[in-house]
């Protein structure tokens, strides 16, 4: 389940965007190969594919069964239009790998474009 908390932009009516000041993020589910929650404590690093340039993404920490995927902390490391990332995370004696898309709406708070809701550990 993704989750991000924050308002994406709004306009002033005068083409400049105003940034709400909430922390975005997004969430992938974590499940095993039996399709049941897994909890673990998550390391997740990401690789933005046009740059090759590896990000550390620290973990929000909520909820229990997600890892966090990527945050407002990367908002200038992908394209407003979205660049393919490679997410992989190991915990519990597990790892999780997949594809995104990441982008910013309105340049203010990272947006998944494309990308899976959950995420299998194997």
């Amino acid at each position: 389940m993704p989750l991000l908390l924050a308002a994406l932009s709004c306009s002033t009516g005068n083409n400049t965007t105003v940034c709400t000041t909430i922390f975005g993020y997004q969430s992938a589910s974590v499940v095993d190969t039996a399709g049941a929650p897994f909890y673990a404590s998550w390391t997740v690093i990401d690789t933005v594919r046009r740059t090759g340039k590896v990000l550390s993404i620290p973990q929000q920490g909520y909820p229990a069964g997600t890892a966090t995927v990527f945050s407002d902390n990367n908002l200038y490391d992908v394209r407003a239009a979205g660049d393919s990332v490679r997410v992989a995370g190991v915990g519990g004696g597990k790892a999780f790998g997949a594809w995104y898309q990441f982008g910013s709406a309105g340049g203010c708070h990272i947006q998944r474009i494309a990308g899976p809701d959950t995420v299998v550990a194997r």
